[in-house]
């Protein structure tokens, strides 16, 4: 072949540079971090409370019916302005049409 196509220059020396920048990242890391120190385990005991129960007075249940005012029996109005709802299927401009089966 006569023509050799370069794209990115030369790959040999990217590489080795990169693999330069790896290592002393590597290096660099691990003289960074700390040596671990080891500590023996002691082991405590912690004494246990005891259990005591306590009575808690329970209140007595009494039952008390909300008030029925006109917004829960569904008597004020509601600001929609459009038909009932018959349970038939609305488009998006909210005209009645028919439900496909």
């Amino acid at each position: 072949q006569w023509y050799q196509r370069r794209v990115h220059g030369d790959s040999s020396a990217r590489q080795s540079t990169m693999q330069t920048v790896i290592l002393f990242s590597l290096v660099a890391v691990a003289l960074s971090a700390p040596a671990p120190q080891e500590v023996p385990y002691l082991h405590q005991e912690i004494p246990a409370e005891p259990y005591v129960h306590v009575e808690i007075a329970a209140e007595p249940y009494i039952h008390q019916e909300p008030g029925l005012d006109a917004s829960a029996l569904g008597q004020v109005p509601t600001g929609y302005a459009g038909p009932a709802w018959a349970g038939g299927c609305v488009n998006n401009l909210g005209q009645g049409v028919p439900c496909r089966q």
